[in-house]
């Protein structure tokens, strides 16, 4: 939707000469088959999480890739940066959302904390030697 909505109101901006781009148009075919291909052949065996990503992947892919082939590559061009908006239709796959979770639990087992708290941990703390709570270790 916002893709749509950012494409309708840049169409003046927008270069009006239609010339095909076969190119791109065969790159983004390429990689649209191959996600069809594997979420066909691995429904049984993927989740649905993974099958959804794989779909998804697909279908951004022939949209981009029919934008090539009907508008050419200079209106994709001026159009990169409302279609790049389709990529967050991809759910992301469970083996990222594993492995994020993994990283993070690792990080908290360690006794670390994650880095922006370090940050507004150190903005927080008294400067000039002074001792509080906060910054002694006394939690």
């Amino acid at each position: 939707m916002i893709a749509g909505y950012l494409l309708y109101s840049q169409r003046g901006s927008l270069p009006a000469a239609h010339r095909t781009s076969i190119g791109g148009a065969v790159v983004l075919v390429g990689i649209g088959l191959a996600a069809l291909a594997a979420g066909i052949a691995w429904r049984s065996s993927v989740s649905v999480n993974d099958d959804h990503a794989l779909m998804a992947t697909a279908f951004v892919s022939f949209v981009a890739a029919g934008g090539y082939l009907f508008q050419g590559s200079r209106w994709m061009a001026a159009a990169a940066f409302p279609v790049s908006f389709l990529i967050f239709m991809i759910p992301l796959p469970d083996a990222a959302r594993v492995l994020a979770r993994n990283g993070f639990q690792t990080r908290l087992r360690r006794g670390r904390r994650p880095v922006l708290q370090h940050r507004w941990d150190d903005a927080r703390a008294p400067r000039h030697g002074v001792r509080t709570a906060r910054n002694s270790g006394l939690r």
